[in-house]
């Protein structure tokens, strides 16, 4: 989560990232995952990162890796995937 969150401020200048960072810090990257996943809305940092054309910089690419896969449900996979606009969606990593 810090490497995607650190390299996310490099490449998008519109990228704040204050907030996920503070999340980071207080809950860890697991429960901000989940958390964001959770939520109704999608998070302007997935925004910011598509537009610039890195989606693999988002939780939801990140959630959406082998690596990571069983520490989420699969709604939460789901979602992630739902929210990449990509239903087959497979990082390259």
């Amino acid at each position: 989560m810090w490497r995607i969150h650190r390299d996310a401020r490099t490449v998008a200048a519109r990228y704040d990232g204050r907030w996920f960072e503070g999340q980071l810090r207080r809950t860890g990257g697991v429960a901000t995952a989940k958390m964001l996943l959770a939520s109704q809305s999608i998070q302007s940092g997935l925004t910011d990162m598509v537009v610039v054309g890195r989606p693999d910089l988002t939780v939801e690419a990140l959630v959406c890796t082998a690596e990571w896969q069983e520490l989420f449900s699969a709604d939460e996979i789901a979602e992630a995937h739902r929210r990449l606009g990509r239903p087959l969606y497979h990082p390259t990593d």
